[in-house]
């Protein structure tokens, strides 16, 4: 009867091995993928890249809008364009995107109300109209309110408006 003597590595066989798959992690999360580019932004994307969209001339550089946050973008601009106390200049999107607000305020609590503490979808808007900006909040049904700031337009001077 034969006896076969199982192999177990010796310490430094196993610290080679463990070296040479921690090195294999790092480089594939440390950039040497597909797309050009330094970094780790340069590896494989986790989600679809959007279509480039070109930017209209009356927006600034800054714009950020999200194509799934589009609709509420536009009800928003709507109730806006609604309101006569906020001026006549063209409405401008500054800010479209899905958020996890950490309530169910989304982001803008009203005096005296209580809110599930439970992280909720949604989404932030902030809209531009001459030297005013506006900040609308949604749920996850797209449905926009305007997020009042003790203003009689409920907005506030340009570039300050709470974008966080």
């Amino acid at each position: 009867m034969s006896r076969t003597r199982a192999i177990v590595p010796t310490r430094g066989v196993r610290l080679v091995a463990v070296l040479a798959c921690g090195g294999a992690l790092l480089a594939g999360c440390g950039g040497g993928g597909n797309e050009p580019g330094p970094g780790p932004s340069a590896s494989a994307p986790t989600t679809p890249a959007a279509p480039p969209r070109s930017t209209p001339p009356t927006q600034s550089p800054e714009v950020s809008v999200e194509p799934e946050a589009q609709s509420a973008a536009d009800a928003a601009v709507a109730d806006l364009k609604a309101r006569p106390e906020t001026g006549g200049e063209p409405v401008r999107v500054l800010i479209a995107r899905r958020e996890t607000f950490p309530d169910s305020a989304l982001g803008c609590p009203k005096p005296g109300m209580s809110y599930t503490q439970v992280l909720t979808e949604g989404y932030r808007v902030i809209l531009a109209r001459g030297d005013r900006e506006w900040l609308y909040t949604a749920g996850s049904d797209g449905v926009p309110s305007m997020c009042p700031s003790g203003e009689p337009d409920g907005g506030r001077a340009a570039g300050t408006a709470p974008t966080a």
